[in-house]
């Protein structure tokens, strides 16, 4: 990152039902279908990291107010255009 650029962070949160899947392990991989959604979406130098149960932070070094909302809305569409069912381990 070159000094004085703008970095941008994301917090973002899934918001699905784990209690749904029968076994943890299946909700852990509708969480890892997202998070290489995140990464697929974003540059290949931006970090995705998992936080919490269903959080993730993205850290954008270079990418202003405008570039981090541009990132958060392909997410949004990269998810929510695809469904994962935890049984085929595969989007549908």
């Amino acid at each position: 990152m070159t000094s004085g650029a703008a970095a941008g962070l994301l917090l973002m949160w899934i918001e699905f039902a784990i209690e749904s899947f029968p076994k943890p392990e299946e909700g852990d991989v509708v969480l890892r279908w997202v998070a290489t959604r995140m990464l697929a979406s974003g540059r290949a130098f931006d970090a995705v990291a998992r936080i919490g149960g269903d959080e993730f932070l993205i850290a954008l070094p270079n990418c202003d107010r405008s570039g981090a909302n541009k990132l958060a809305e392909r997410i949004r569409r990269a998810v929510a255009e695809e469904m994962v069912t935890a049984e085929l381990r595969t989007p549908l």
